[in-house]
């Protein structure tokens, strides 16, 4: 099992729940959006593995996988002044509720990763406002006192994942 198992499920279980193609959502190596995004863009990508030392598992691999979503909507054509938030909290807040607890994102990991053998569901631990952001973000030229967009990014974790020694492929 690997943590690519588990993002490409996030990942397809975003552009399916939410209707979103691989434009607006994709697993990317840190939470801005891909080069050639569209308005709004969902970025999954890998937070920590943490190991259970439980002394009752000592023949087993016991670990808690997080990740992250990291939700930007581009800015469009007002000024920046005259904007709300362009709809991210709105569109984080569908996020959120397409993967806590979900046994979808669990069958899709298992069936990539068949080690995959998920005793936890993904859990929500909260969101952070990243704030405008400039051209950068965007992989693109441009001055930062310009902001371009807004980002929100979501924290799952307690993704528990049990592999008994036998079940490793050498």
């Amino acid at each position: 099992m690997s943590m690519d198992a588990l993002l490409n499920a996030v990942r397809d279980r975003l552009r399916t729940a939410m209707v979103l193609t691989n434009l607006e959502c994709d697993v990317c190596p840190d939470g801005r959006p891909n080069p050639d995004a569209g308005q709004r863009f969902l970025s999954v990508h890998p937070g920590d593995i943490a190991s259970n030392p439980s002394p009752s598992r000592k023949h087993a691999l016991d670990e808690y996988y997080s990740f992250k979503v990291t939700v930007t909507v581009r800015s469009g054509q007002k000024p920046y002044d005259r904007k709300r938030d362009g709809g991210v909290w709105t569109l984080a807040m569908q996020a959120r509720a397409v993967i806590h607890m979900k046994s979808e994102v669990v069958a899709l990991a298992a069936a990539a990763d068949p080690s995959f053998r998920i005793t936890e569901f993904p859990v929500f631990r909260g969101a952070t406002y990243l704030g405008p952001k400039g051209p950068d973000w965007f992989w693109a030229e441009g001055s930062e006192t310009d902001p371009t967009g807004i980002a929100v990014q979501l924290n799952f974790g307690e993704t528990r994942r049990l592999q008994y020694v036998d079940d490793e492929v050498e």
